[in-house]
């Protein structure tokens, strides 16, 4: 999916709508899976999709790492 922004957006009911720095996605998980996102998102003090998150980026930085000449941290946000 491509999506193009406007350099000047002009505000809305005063709201201005910042270009998107993300890509959403969406995937699904068996229910025990979940409950243990939950139980370790609460432990860590954080949302469960922020771990989820988390625990993605951790992976994708890992697997970057090994590639060839890719930077182990490159792209993830903290």
């Amino acid at each position: 999916m491509v999506v193009t922004m406007r350099k000047k957006r002009k505000p809305i009911l005063g709201v201005v709508v910042p270009p998107l720095r993300t890509v959403q996605i969406g995937f699904r998980i068996c229910p025990a899976d979940s409950r243990l996102l939950s139980q370790l998102s609460r432990d860590a003090g954080v949302g469960h999709l922020t771990l989820a998150r988390l625990v993605l980026e951790k992976y994708l930085a890992d697997v970057r790492g090994k590639g060839a000449g890719g930077g182990k941290d490159k792209g993830v946000r903290r």
